[in-house]
């Protein structure tokens, strides 16, 4: 979690195999975490998730993969003032909880990808990368972002499977 001068920056990782893969994006994502910061201090949520998928697609990022072994799911989260962007890769999930989202039954902002990975297995380096964005306003009042690996949505008993269980 990085802290902007209106928001934040969190990403989340869910490593298989070995940690070498989360570990290795870390060190990519803190690599360029001046110019990440840049973009969030400006609110150009748009550039942020994109300069990611750049730094993540490009030929160095790419021989660094090849050396990992295993996969990590990847999910970004990027808050500026009252507005939240995420990226994925794979299966993590973000939330908003909020009584007005909650009352209509919008919990989960994204939905989990199978078969998505970065690092020895990466859906980034696909003729066309496989991955999912977006950015919503956040609602008037107090909402809880929280970000979660599928080991929530598969706890023994499969309570948190269901989103508003979440809430």
């Amino acid at each position: 979690v990085w802290s902007g001068v209106d928001g934040e920056f969190a990403a989340l990782l869910d490593a298989h195999g070995s940690a070498d893969s989360a570990r290795t994006v870390m060190e990519i994502l803190d690599d360029h975490r001046s110019n990440l910061i840049a973009l969030l201090n400006r609110g150009d949520l748009w550039a942020l998730n994109a300069s990611i998928i750049d730094i993540l697609t490009s030929s160095s990022t790419a021989r660094r993969f090849e050396a990992v072994r295993g996969e990590t799911s990847l999910l970004v989260c990027a808050r500026w003032r009252n507005y939240l962007s995420w990226l994925s890769v794979g299966d993590n999930l973000v939330y908003v909880l909020h009584p007005d989202f909650e009352r209509l039954g919008q919990v989960a902002l994204n939905s989990r990808q199978f078969f998505e990975w970065v690092g020895a297995s990466n859906s980034l380096s696909l003729d066309i990368p496989a991955y999912s964005q977006g950015v919503r306003e956040l609602r008037w009042g107090t909402s809880e972002i929280i970000m979660v690996t599928d080991g929530l949505l598969e706890f023994p008993t499969s309570l948190f499977a269901e989103p508003r269980n979440v809430y």
